[in-house]
Parts: C-alpha cells; sequence; structure tokens
C-alpha cells in the first residue's frame, strides 16, 4: 500500500503544482510558415512567398488575373438554360455570355491544340434530344474568348 499511495501522491502532487500558459507562437517569416503544414481544409490554399494565402485552382480562364466561372447546362429536357461563362472585369463589373452548347452532363478545360488558350469540351446528355446522336462539343478558345463560331457541335 506504501509503495501506490507514494506514486498516487506524485501524480496528485504533479496535476495540482502544474501551471497552464496559452500556447501561442509567430510566424512572420515565409521560412516559419513554411515549416507547418494545411490539414484537410488547406487542400486548395497555399501560401505565397509574400506571405499571403492564395488559392490553388483560381479558375482564370482567359489570364486576366481575376476569377471566371463556367455554369454548364445540365438539364436533359427541352427546357434547358444554355451553358454561361461569366468572368470578373477590371472594374469588378460582372460580364457574361452564353456558349453554344445545350445540354451535357459535365465540361472539362484544357488547352487541346496547344496555341495558349483554354479550350472547352462538353459531355453530351445521354438522351439524344438536344442532339439526335451523342456528340462530344469542343469550343475552341482563343483571345476573344469561345465564340459560337469556333464550335464543332
Amino acid at each position: 500500500m506504501g509503495k501506490n499511495f507514494l506514486l498516487s501522491m506524485i501524480v496528485i502532487f504533479t496535476l495540482v503544482t502544474k501551471q497552464a500558459f496559452p500556447e501561442s507562437w509567430i510566424e512572420d517569416s515565409f521560412e516559419d510558415f513554411a515549416d507547418g503544414m494545411l490539414d484537410a481544409s488547406g487542400q486548395n490554399i497555399y501560401v505565397s512567398r509574400d506571405g499571403t494565402i492564395r488559392t490553388i485552382h483560381r479558375f482564370d480562364l482567359n489570364d486576366d488575373g481575376y476569377i471566371d466561372l463556367l455554369f454548364n447546362s445540365t438539364h436533359n429536357d427541352y427546357a434547358f438554360v444554355p451553358s454561361t461563362i461569366v468572368s470578373s472585369a477590371e472594374n469588378r463589373r460582372i460580364q457574361s455570355g452564353e456558349l453554344a452548347v445545350e445540354g451535357s452532363l459535365a465540361a472539362e478545360i484544357a488547352d487541346l491544340n496547344r496555341d495558349g488558350f483554354p479550350d472547352i469540351v462538353f459531355c453530351p446528355a445521354p438522351s439524344g434530344i438536344q442532339r439526335s446522336r451523342r456528340f462530344v462539343t469542343i469550343i475552341w478558345g482563343g483571345e476573344d474568348g469561345w465564340p459560337s463560331r469556333r464550335s464543332n457541335g
């Protein structure tokens, strides 16, 4: 009993006398910050050398420094919403334009012809309502965006 009593007293003494200090640290340089890790919620961000937190997937399709959005038409019916691309201009004005695509399930963006401009590939809807056959539609990108005259669909 003496041994257990002594061990219990040591544990109690340690817990009672231990002072809790708030933990803090300062990250004031890139080198300090670079040794850390972002958890799963940081899967789309990184810290640049100047210390700013940035997103990896920027979605700047026309390389003007502003985020662009692509809304794909996923409706598989006669009533559909045209695929639309939305851009934010330098003056923060929103510009939107419809793309020459009707009814598709998904869209992928890549520079297929390696001309330096992103092209958009649309996967067709399965019903054949919009097209009698299920063809992939490609809108070839250029300096002027994705006009319908450069659509193969």
